[in-house]
């Protein structure tokens, strides 16, 4: 098998107490978190391209645009669909497609697979969440408020949406819908409060 637009993979996935946003730490409700609609779309691609690469191969999501349309409450049955649409060299470009009793869920933005996790960020805000590939859940978040001032920005829409690892160097840079810049961002801990009572 050849990898060729058209290769597909379809599942079902029942919604449980795990996959909430409650859960995993992405907001207060009982409802289908969105970090865990990316692993679900994640998990798709990859079905859809495994008969076809070569052994030891895999892929990695480097750019993703995700709406997450509607709530999926705990036990809903949720069909996923991913078709490889295009293939230009290394790139793969899917259709991803999660639904909720026919409803759809999601369209999905903006990734980047980064030494095992998925770096994504919140769309409209200048935040990015590390996400467990694995479990959907946030493992921590990183905070770019300020990186670029607001007078630079040309409109509301003008908004963090671009991430990019070169694993050579090892390096992260960020960017934005219309920004004149690019960012190398590095990741640290958040640092400990200062005049911490003991």
């Amino acid at each position: 098998m050849t990898l060729e637009p058209g290769l597909r993979a379809a599942f079902h996935y029942t919604v449980t107490g795990a996959d909430t946003a409650a859960a995993v730490g992405s907001g207060e409700v009982p409802v289908l978190a969105t970090p865990r609609v990316l692993a679900l779309a994640e998990q798709a691609t990859v079905a859809a391209v495994a008969g076809a690469l070569e052994a030891g191969a895999t892929t990695v999501g480097v750019r993703v645009e995700l709406d997450h349309l509607a709530p999926s409450p705990v036990g809903a049955d949720l069909e996923v669909q991913a078709v490889l649409e295009r293939v230009a060299g290394r790139r793969l470009q899917f259709a991803v497609r999660l639904r909720d009793g026919g409803r759809p869920v999601t369209q999905l933005n903006e990734l980047e697979f980064i030494k095992g996790q998925i770096y994504a960020n919140v769309w409209h805000s200048d935040r990015i969440a590390r996400i467990s590939p694995a479990t959907g859940r946030v493992r921590g978040w990183i905070d770019l408020t300020g990186i670029l001032p607001a007078d630079q920005r040309r409109d509301g829409e003008s908004v963090l949406n671009g991430i990019a690892y070169d694993a050579k160097q090892d390096r992260i840079f960020v960017t934005g819908k219309n920004w004149p810049k690019i960012f190398e961002i590095k990741v640290a801990p958040k640092p400990p409060a200062t005049g911490a009572k003991h």
